[in-house]
């Protein structure tokens, strides 16, 4: 019996250790991470379709360039007393059909064809380039939501080591009281700072958990359906060299931006070519087959070939295609407006950030010396405070400075992190061809 028991405990115990194993988040890299979102966010879900749109678009434009082949058929029942007669002599059959077969081939449509299918070429160039820049957002977002959870997990060992000094702190008055070296307004005191350290920690798990929950979201992860990863690594920094000309200058080559609105003013320009073709004629040949029933009494039935050329023009139509025109050109001329309007955004970001890294740089570099400085402050003071050189107040203060400082230092690593990412999201360094490249080396703590 006892036997039995205890094999019933272990396996108890073996099936909670399991359970609390499968528990335990999925700790992704930021490579995962990248990985991931391009196979699942949403975003670049819809610019992978809007592709698939306009390949079966620049398919069915194609398609005009070459013969259509056209089967039809028909079959009409008559009531016989609609049939006219002329002296007991039916003009007629109750029942009609013919069938045939034609081939129609445009000769000459005034170049509309042909500028259409150079449009939907461009056009989907550009659905190519807007894909790059859904990637280049998405990624960016990614890897910011990544730091982000960075942040808060970095921030809640910062209120922890505060916590433990606390606790140290209350350990070492509670003693010197049943000593009889100091008076119960210390412990209080202790007490109290360290039940206020215990605020910023509660809310740092909360900012912990809230930040996954974003990343996830910018993952593309279904809510229900997958579980709130966790991230691995952490912040460290490694100065970097950028040249803002250099920058600019690989922003108006890079930026997909860019890219897709100069292939839409061109889709544009052939968009008046294909309007102003209706100011010329138009040439159909075709070729055809048919078979027709009697319809004049008997059992005969006719059938043969017939071949021609048909021609449309259109001499006057009231000005529309004179209004077509018109449109086509403005929205050439708009098109040329936004190109020239997104050039000027990209400069602009381009410097913010470049600006925004300097800064972020000079502030990381403050922080890890203050943060020296800080462990050393609260090292003096906790020993001048053993020797009745210093006061209780004197610890506390210095503790406070410690967690600001160290506070300070991993913001300041991660508005570092932060500014690198924009400076590379504004260049367009995130949307290069080989994503699983620019995955691999995209840096998680500002690496050169």
């Amino acid at each position: 019996m006892r036997g039995l028991l205890r094999n019933f405990i272990l396996g108890l115990i073996g099936f909670c250790t399991a359970a609390v194993a499968e528990a335990e988040p999925r700790v992704l890299s930021l490579e995962e991470c990248m990985q991931i979102a391009q196979d699942s966010n949403f975003q670049i879900k819809q610019a992978r379709q809007e592709i698939e749109r306009q390949k079966g678009i620049l398919k069915s434009t194609i398609g005009e360039l070459f013969p259509q082949v056209v089967a039809s058929g028909t079959v009409t029942q008559t009531d016989k007393n609609r049939i006219p007669t002329v002296m007991g002599q039916r003009f007629g059959q109750e029942t009609v059909w013919d069938a045939g077969v034609s081939i129609n081939q445009d000769l000459y449509t005034g170049g509309r064809n042909y500028a259409s299918v150079q449009r939907e070429k461009l056009l989907l160039e550009a659905a190519e380039w807007e894909y790059r820049s859904a990637l280049n957002t998405v990624l960016a977002d990614v890897q910011s939501r990544y730091y982000g959870v960075l942040l808060a997990r970095e921030s809640i060992d910062v209120q922890e080591e505060l916590v433990r000094l606390r606790e140290e702190s209350l350990k070492s008055e509670e003693a010197k009281f049943q000593a009889g070296s100091v008076s119960r307004f210390n412990v209080l005191r202790a007490e109290v700072a360290l039940a206020n350290s215990r605020a910023p920690l509660i809310r740092a798990r909360n900012d912990f958990r809230i930040a996954r929950e974003e990343l996830k979201r910018s993952l593309g992860l279904e809510s229900k359906q997958e579980e709130t990863p966790d991230v691995a690594g952490n912040f460290s920094f490694s100065p970097v060299i950028v040249q803002l000309e250099d920058s600019l200058s690989k922003a108006q080559q890079q930026r997909p931006e860019l890219k897709r609105l100069e292939l839409v003013r061109e889709a544009a320009k052939k968009g008046i070519q294909i309007q102003q073709s209706q100011y010329y004629p138009n040439f159909l040949a075709y070729v055809g087959y048919g078979v027709q029933g009697a319809r004049f009494g008997g059992a005969a039935r006719t059938e043969g070939w017939e071949a021609g050329l048909q021609g449309q023009w259109n001499v006057f139509d009231s000005f529309r295609t004179q209004g077509a025109v018109e449109a086509a050109r403005s929205a050439f001329e708009s098109s040329r407006i936004s190109l020239s309007q997104v050039k000027q955004a990209v400069d602009i970001e381009v410097r913010r950030a470049f600006s925004s890294l300097q800064e972020a740089q000079e502030l990381a570099d403050a922080s890890r010396m203050v943060v020296e400085q800080a462990k050393e402050s609260v090292r003096l003071a906790q020993a001048r405070f053993e020797v009745g050189a210093a006061t209780q107040l004197d610890v506390l203060e210095s503790q406070v400075a410690l967690t600001e400082a160290r506070t300070n230092e991993v913001t300041a690593l991660h508005n570092y992190n932060l500014a690198l990412l924009q400076l590379r999201r504004a260049v367009g360094e995130l949307s290069i061809v080989n994503t699983d490249k620019a995955a691999k080396t995209a840096p998680v703590a500002g690496k050169k």
